[in-house]
């Protein structure tokens, strides 16, 4: 900006003309209402400035008016919009009351209509627009009205009028083509983009976007730019692209913090904070909510600050910090009740009240609970209405009052039902159903889950999401526990028959298909799939709908008394269903990973390899059981133990395998007593998990597929007091039988040679060695080491290999499970990467540190790599339980590949390896931890 002489004798025409020329130098920079701050809008407010001192050196009311236009123009695009105001309405002031003037203040008031847009003051804005309609219509001022028109559009936007925003933009835009005005036009195209991604029309919405950026780029408008980017970040979000948002988010605020946008990088981190916890990565989302609280402090915006706070109290519940968060809720309900935002504040009533309810204080729960009711009631929002009950009828069961809970329970049911809430029926059956079998109205309990159960057969499953994650809903897995325990006692009873079996079998099966659904949800684009290329786009769009439906629904922002879209929710999830139906037999895999679909017990009967047996376990509530396959029959042993047994062995077998992490002089000075405590812990567990169905093993194989912490657990190298497992069983596992039959029906892949892959670095030198014993071996084998092994290069080699052998650090995200990955030369392969790729090997090894180990859900998601690579084409892994030893591993690695290679199968070779391997090292520990999973 330019300097300018301020003279304090200037004539009132001399002043207007400077001012006029600082007007041009003011408007050369391209603000706009709702822009970022920067540098720009910065020296654009220090030049209005210098106008008003000028204008103060005058009585004249027309200098006056035309400097308070500038600073509110310069204030309006520096996120000052209440100070902006206060300046436009002095400038109309003046303007109203002069003949002659009419002109000038219509374009007043549409800047004055931004700023009361950006400040909240809807209907203000609205009668604006009207006073400035009469003039502008009157004289035919088309590039007027399209500028009027955009206000409105935006407006309307903001007060969820899509259609009605819909058809100003589209008039705008219009009048904008016509005039050639490419800077509005711009512009227009990002307003529509807006409009039409709320409205669900992503693949339009996302059009416009890209052209908005590219013709910004062309004029050279950065500001724009960078609105179309934050815009489009937030529809990548809405349609379940969450790695592209938050990517996206990332780089401008780097940019708003360069140009000290305090704001909009607030903003930034409020989004990807709320993106955080759709992802359940609960520490991220409470380092960025934290950091939003304190700009939005320093900046007095109030709101946003609540609702940052709401974001941190949720990050914290989601981590069990159920007492801070508590203290976060009533802060930011503090905040909301100041800007008397009712919505909200009822909303953290019931927030409040689940974490009460965690924290197993029902009577101060139920208090806030029905507080939340009454007010959710009387505004007449059923959704949070219905989320009231559900809580109320599960306080009083625990608090022992039946009555009043079937009384809850059963309102709950029928205001969803009548207002037609597909993503809150699941909740209201399960509480009904349960709230009958504990009175032993089992027919009626078994109606209600089965309604539940087909409630999730879909989509709407991970839709309906629990924002706190507490224990008044346990998951959507205790559904088919139920479903399997009341088949279960039905094949105990006097009319007992084989089908009751089949039916509990397959509801286990569901809950651990249902598992894997939940954690790929928001993902299908990244999934590849062998089908119709144009209906597997209609099920992407399907859910890109779907899932912008669950955040809206999670995201309100004040009490409206709106419809809730049913049937829309209905129509789109009914179509899904049909689609994947037909894709059924196309691509089976990809439709399981959407749609819970398992394979029958016939099928897997059928498809079980000869002299095998299949072991089933499950969890139902404390009972741990065995449903016992094999070509011929099935058996159910139930009540083998506890769980909490389970969980107490599995910590005493970990103790003993940690005592391995201390120096190798105490583990040779002590190995007789670690040899006999560890074969008396893998005898306890023998005892528990095996004895009971010992007499029913009668194969040379077994296939494990365990549940809930039994993955945990090396059940080959269990003791029954004379021998281990391995040396009576060639044993492999599986993550479920439904998973299982996929990987035995792909056939074996020939004509490719093995692909050896080794990343060492300092803390694993010993990756070298491997990868140079392996190629000795394997002389036709294609190495990828250190650098050279890219993820490009990897995909690429990885699409056909007769083997794949990866030696290298893997990672596991508790927070994250499709985040888990395996290092390479230039970065990570994610778990959710791998369902992108093909990996099509007869065998995958992973030898890196406790690759196999999972971190196992109430509903037994198979998390960590596994199911990845199975997905991806893979038809067994090689893998391992607990940090290796280098030397054994080494050993037993030589051992396997050579008896595979002579021709035993994959279970055999690992079973001779081990055997062979305990000459040597005779602890568990070294001989025990690897694994083959999926096909033996």
């Amino acid at each position: 900006m330019s300097a300018h002489t301020i003279t304090y004798e200037t004539h009132p025409q001399e002043l207007l003309d400077l001012l006029a020329s600082m007007w041009i130098e003011l408007r050369s920079s391209h603000m706009i209402s709702g822009q970022p701050r920067g540098k720009k809008s910065g020296e654009g407010v220090a030049l209005a400035q210098k106008a008003l001192a000028i204008a103060s050196t005058t009585t004249d009311s027309g200098v006056q008016a035309e400097a308070h236009r500038m600073v509110a123009y310069a204030l309006n695009a520096n996120e000052q919009y209440e100070d902006s105001i206060e300046h436009y309405q002095q400038a109309l002031g003046t303007l109203d009351t002069v003949r002659g003037k009419e002109e000038l203040a219509a374009r007043t008031r549409l800047g004055l209509i931004g700023a009361l847009l950006m400040s909240g003051r809807y209907s203000e804005a609205i009668q604006t627009a009207e006073l400035a309609h009469q003039w502008f219509s009157s004289s035919g001022d088309d590039a007027g009205l399209a500028k009027l028109y955009t206000n409105l559009g935006n407006v309307y936007h903001r007060l969820d009028d899509h259609a009605r925003s819909l058809e100003y933009h589209s008039k705008a835009n219009a009048i904008f083509k016509v005039k050639g005005d490419k800077r509005a036009l711009a512009l227009s195209m990002l307003n529509m983009a807006n409009v039409l991604s709320s409205l669900d029309r992503f693949a339009e919405s996302e059009r416009l976007y890209i052209a908005a950026e590219r013709l910004s780029r062309q004029m050279d408008v950065p500001d724009l730019l960078i609105q179309a980017k934050y815009n489009h970040a937030y529809l990548h979000f809405l349609r379940g692209r969450f790695s592209d948002a938050l990517r996206t988010f990332a780089g401008l605020r780097r940019r708003f913090a360069t140009h000290q946008s305090l704001r909009y990088a607030a903003l930034c981190d409020l989004d990807e904070a709320e993106i955080y916890l759709h992802l359940n990565v609960a520490s991220d989302a409470a380092m960025l909510s934290r950091r939003a609280i304190e700009s939005f402090t320093k900046l007095g915006m109030r709101y946003e600050q609540a609702k940052a706070s709401v974001f941190l109290g949720i990050a914290l519940a989601q981590q069990s910090e159920l007492t801070e968060a508590q203290g976060i809720f009533k802060h930011a309900q503090m905040l909301f009740e100041e800007e008397s935002n009712q919505y909200w504040s009822a909303l953290l009533d019931l927030y409040r009240a689940e974490a009460y309810f965690s924290l197993r204080r029902f009577c101060e729960a139920q208090s806030l609970a029905d507080s939340a009711r009454q007010r959710f009631a009387n505004a007449g929002i059923p959704s949070k209405h219905a989320l009231c009950l559900i809580l109320l009828a599960r306080l009083s069961m625990n608090l022992g009052q039946q009555e009043a809970g079937r009384r809850y329970a059963e309102e709950a049911l029928n205001l969803t039902r009548a207002h037609r809430m597909p993503l809150l029926l699941f909740r209201t059956l399960t509480t009904n159903a349960e709230l009958l079998e504990r009175v032993s109205e089992i027919d009626e309990a078994k109606k209600l889950y089965k309604e539940a159960a087909s409630e999730i057969e879909l989509s709407r499953s991970y839709l309906e999401r629990d924002d706190l994650k507490v224990a008044f809903l346990e998951g959507k897995h205790v559904v088919f526990e139920s479903l399997a325990r009341i088949a279960l006692d039905e094949a105990e009873s006097s009319e007992a028959s084989a089908d009751s079996i089949t039916e509990a079998f397959g509801w286990c099966e569901r809950s651990k298909a249902r598992g894997l659904i939940d954690l790929l949800s928001g993902q299908v684009s990244k999934i590849t799939a062998h089908a119709d290329k144009s209906l597997l786009n209609r099920v992407r769009r399907l859910h890109e709908e779907l899932n912008s439906r669950h955040i809206r629904a999670t995201a309100e922002t004040r009490l409206l008394n709106a419809a809730a879209p049913g049937a829309d929710v209905d129509l789109k999830e009914n179509e899904l269903s049909k689609i994947l139906g037909g894709l059924s037999d196309a691509d089976p895999e990809y439709v399981s990973l959407q749609k819970v679909s398992v394979a029958s017990l016939e099928k897997i009967q059928q498809s079980l390899p000869k002299d095998t047996t299949l072991v089933e376990y499950f969890s139902i509530g404390q009972e741990v059981l065995a449903f016992v396959i094999d070509s011929q029959q099935v058996s159910v042993v139930r009540r083998l133990c506890p769980s909490k047994r389970v969980d107490h062995l599995l910590e005493c077998l970990r103790f003993q395998l940690d005592r391995f992490q201390l120096s190798p002089e105490y583990i040779k000075r002590h190995e007789q007593v670690l040899s006999v405590s560890m074969q008396q812990q893998l005898l306890d567990l023998y005892r528990a998990l095996v004895a009971p169905i010992r007499h029913q093993l009668n194969t040379a194989h077994l296939i494990i597929v365990p549940h809930g912490a039994l993955h945990y657990l090396p059940f080959h190298a269990f003791f029954d007091g004379r021998q281990y497992l391995t040396d009576a069983y060639a044993i492999s596992y599986a993550p479920s039988a439904s998973v299982l039959q996929h990987c035995l029906e792909k056939a074996d892949v020939s004509g490719s040679s093995p692909l050896v892959v080794g990343v060492p670095d300092r803390n694993a030198p010993q990756i070298r060695r491997e990868i140079k014993q392996l190629g000795s071996l394997f002389l036709d084998a294609r190495r990828l080491e250190g650098r050279r092994a890219t993820r490009r290069v990897f995909r690429r080699e990885s699409a056909s290999a007769d083997f794949i052998h990866i030696a290298t650090h893997a990672v596991f995200r508790k927070d994250n499970p499709m985040s888990s990955a395996f290092k390479l030369g230039d970065g990570w392969i994610s778990a959710l990467d791998l369902y992108g790729m093909s990996c099509a090997a007869n065998l995958i090894t992973l030898s890196g540190c406790s690759t196999g180990m999972q971190q196992v859900a109430g509903g037994d998601e198979l998390l960590g790599l596994v199911r990845g690579f199975l997905y991806a084409g893979a038809r067994s892994l090689l893998l391992s339980l607990w940090p290796v030893h280098d030397e054994s591993t080494a050993s037993l690695m030589s051992h396997f590949y050579r008896y595979w290679f002579e021709g035993a199968t994959k279970a055999v070779a690992l079973q001779r390896a081990a055997i062979r391997l305990r000459e040597d090292f005779p602890h568990p520990f070294f001989w025990a931890p690897f694994l083959i999973v999926g096909k033996p």
